[in-house]
């Protein structure tokens, strides 16, 4: 029979093989933010000169690429249901602004699947704030009123002002909802806008982050495959 000591050892090296395990599959998940990249010089809405965007309906166009970006939203849904102790009432997905790309709308019935919990629409391009909000008539608690009582968790695919989610936030509350909970594909929010998001009550969730990308774009064993990492996140 092992001692205290020696159980306690194999504890620990196995913790620490899977910690190294979840890392070597957490890198090759950056790099499906290689494949969205595109070059573009553009205005955001905050006033800030940006020089490239992140293409996600090419990103989730590949099948298994897609499969594997919903699992992580699935993951990251069921990690905030733990932390929160109660899963949300809604998954609510952003359409921006009616136009271009419908961003985490394609995962929505997927995500939903995974995780057993309904999903919402929330459009940007309604006048109405009770009309952005896009819920079944079966699921209305009144006209205006239609999320009263039910917690929502806003997913979508990028953000790099976090206007879009406080808007979104804002329209949820209008409609008589709460969020505490927001998980996007990538995040590049400044600080400035996490801090507000945190003022509002919300916490950001991102499956990966500027300082992810940037720490693959450079890793040893990643170089010839993180070359756009590198053009976009490199520091050398």
């Amino acid at each position: 029979m092992k001692t205290i000591e020696e159980r306690k050892k194999a504890a620990e090296k196995e913790t620490k093989e899977f910690i190294e395990r979840a890392r070597e599959k957490y890198r090759e998940f950056i790099l499906t933010l290689d494949n969205g990249i595109q070059s573009s010089v553009h205005l955001l809405k905050g006033g800030r000169l940006e020089h490239f965007f992140i293409d996600f309906d090419y990103i989730t166009e590949d099948p298994l690429v897609c499969k594997e970006v919903a699992e992580k939203f699935s993951e990251r849904v069921q990690q905030s249901t733990q932390y929160r102790g109660k899963a949300p009432d809604f998954l609510g997905f952003i359409e921006k602004d009616g136009i271009g790309t419908a961003g985490a709308i394609k995962l929505s019935s997927f995500v939903s699947s995974l995780t057993g919990i309904p999903n919402i629409l929330i459009r940007h391009n309604r006048d109405l704030s009770y009309a952005r909000v896009k819920i079944s008539e079966k699921l209305w608690v009144e006209d205006k009123q239609r999320l009263r009582g039910k917690n929502v968790l806003i997913i979508s695919d990028v953000s790099t002002t976090a206007i879009e989610l406080m808007d979104a936030i804002k329209d949820i509350r209008k409609n008589g909802g709460t969020v505490t909970d927001t998980i996007l594909y990538f995040s590049k929010c400044p600080v400035e806008a996490m801090n507000k998001l945190k003022n509002m009550g919300v916490e950001l969730h991102a499956l990966i982050t500027e300082s992810q990308a940037r720490e693959v774009a450079w890793h040893k064993d990643y170089k010839e495959k993180a070359s756009k990492l590198r053009k976009i996140f490199g520091e050398k």
